[in-house]
């Protein structure tokens, strides 16, 4: 099995999610935010693994998270 595209697309989004998540907290200074590198970096990952598993999946995860 060829692990090369799975492993950048969840490495991109791993990416992503560490990049929007400290923009986030830059930006909100000293007040807490309540989503930041962590939480933004979990939820890409989660998307982009429910996403590897097909539409119906990604619907769930979206939902849950939407719920959240």
């Amino acid at each position: 099995m060829d692990w090369g595209s799975p492993l950048a697309a969840l490495a991109t989004a791993l990416g992503i999610g560490l990049l929007i998540g400290a923009v986030r907290e830059r930006q909100h200074g000293d007040v807490l935010a309540k989503a930041g590198v962590r939480t933004h970096a979990l939820l890409a990952l989660a998307g982009a693994v429910a996403s590897m598993f097909g539409t119906p999946v990604l619907l769930v995860v979206l939902a849950a998270v939407a719920v959240l």
